[in-house]
């Protein structure tokens, strides 16, 4: 009965992706929350009910970022994830002093593929190594920086970089409803 999820398509039982995602949407407050978490990249484009919801998701306004990261990352798998950030209120306020402008409609992208240089090796089971992907925290705060400009109400501190990071509305030629609601930052950046 939680009016958050009037309307949304039941996730499918074969992927919990989704049913994951509404979960957490569930335990947001529902003028300030925000979630980050990852996933796989297949919930970006995946289709069927995971497509519905994705589509009720970005209609209703909940989701503010998609960052893919680089591959082998974690130790239990070497796949590249995404880290999803939903917001329930993407409003002009001011958050800790800092006035964000009014982010309704929009996403930011950013495609962190190739940020696979500084690789730690590690040890496992018998010895056996393997290697995984660190970022630095330079690259952390850059990433927090791209972000935290593109929320600024001050629209200069902000601007897409070709092959990396990219704000799309829903509407548009190029918009997200035109790509079909994917969520690949590659449809877009």
């Amino acid at each position: 009965n939680d009016p958050r999820f009037n309307g949304f398509t039941l996730p499918p039982v074969a992927n919990a992706n989704y049913a994951w995602i509404l979960h957490m949407l569930s335990k947001l407050d529902v003028t300030k929350g925000i979630a980050g978490f990852l996933l796989a990249n297949g919930a970006l484009n995946s289709e069927g009910n995971e497509y519905e919801i994705r589509k009720e998701l970005l209609e209703r306004d909940k989701i503010e970022a998609i960052i893919v990261l680089p591959r082998n990352m974690f130790y239990t798998t070497d796949i590249s994830v995404t880290l999803w950030i939903m917001n329930m209120n993407k409003q002009a306020k001011v958050v800790n002093g800092r006035q964000l402008r009014d982010r309704k409609n929009e996403i930011l992208f950013m495609d962190l593929r190739n940020w696979d240089s500084n690789v730690e090796e590690y040890v496992i089971d018998k010895g056996k190594k393997k290697k995984k992907t660190v970022l630095t925290d330079a690259q952390i705060a850059h990433i927090k920086k791209i972000y935290n400009n593109w929320k600024s109400a001050d629209t200069t501190l902000y601007s897409d970089v070709p092959e990396f990071c990219k704000a799309v509305t829903l509407e548009g030629d190029n918009g997200i409803r035109a790509k079909n609601y994917s969520l690949a930052p590659s449809k877009y950046i």
